[in-house]
């Protein structure tokens, strides 16, 4: 392939500008791909990214939530659309985040709804760039990390083991309910490291802002 060669070279778009990339297999772009999921991989024993999910798109997709350049959007709709960029003939020669956002996914779902050329997919309603591209996973800083370690002790008569927020030695609070009588639990997470996090089921945190936390937002993935 010669790099002058524009006929054969996909052509993506941002607002009024364009520009033209070598064309890529898809065999190349998803060796890219596992080459990362390598890299979310954990040793053996521990939870990550890939071992999270069965089947290779699923593992892709809540890899591309991870690795977004845009700020991790969320992993439900990196199925729909990777399953659209996986299976667009003649493939698009282009990397999936070039793809998604610059190529041929750009406003997929948005014409589709239009023109009914795509079998509809659960989810694809919510999918809609304008809702996908503003609704992204909140990764923790190390500051907001720092707030939910905690740390466990013995109580002092030996029968109770106490966990308290490493921050200022408060007592993690019971996930259960008295008024409403259920359990809304915490969610908890051991890092690498060996360091204990739990956030709190209540916690005050901006949740019209940041949405609900998952686990791989307090580790950042």
């Amino acid at each position: 392939w010669v790099d002058t060669d524009l006929p054969t070279a996909p052509m993506l778009s941002y607002k009024s500008h364009k520009w033209w990339v070598r064309p890529t297999p898809l065999q190349q772009t998803e060796r890219y791909i596992q080459q990362q999921m390598d890299q979310y991989t954990g040793p053996l024993g521990s939870v990550s990214i890939p071992s999270a999910h069965d089947e290779f798109i699923g593992k892709a997709s809540a890899l591309c939530e991870a690795i977004d350049p845009r700020g991790h959007r969320q992993f439900v709709c990196f199925k729909n659309y990777y399953t659209r960029y996986r299976d667009e003939i003649p493939f698009s020669g282009v990397h999936f985040f070039d793809w998604l956002d610059f190529g041929h996914g750009k406003h997929l779902l948005e014409s589709n709804e239009k023109h009914h050329f795509l079998k509809h997919m659960k989810k694809d309603d919510s999918c809609l760039k304008g809702h996908f591209n503003t609704h992204t996973v909140h990764y923790f800083d190390d500051t907001l990390r720092e707030k939910h370690e905690i740390y466990m002790e013995m109580s002092k008569d030996g029968k109770e083991l106490i966990a308290r927020y490493k921050s200022d030695d408060r007592v993690v609070p019971t996930s259960y309910n008295q008024e409403e009588d259920y359990d809304d639990p915490h969610l908890y997470m051991w890092d690498m490291n060996e360091k204990f996090y739990i956030v709190e089921s209540n916690d005050s945190w901006d949740k019209e802002k940041y949405g609900t936390v998952k686990h791989t937002g307090v580790v950042a993935g």
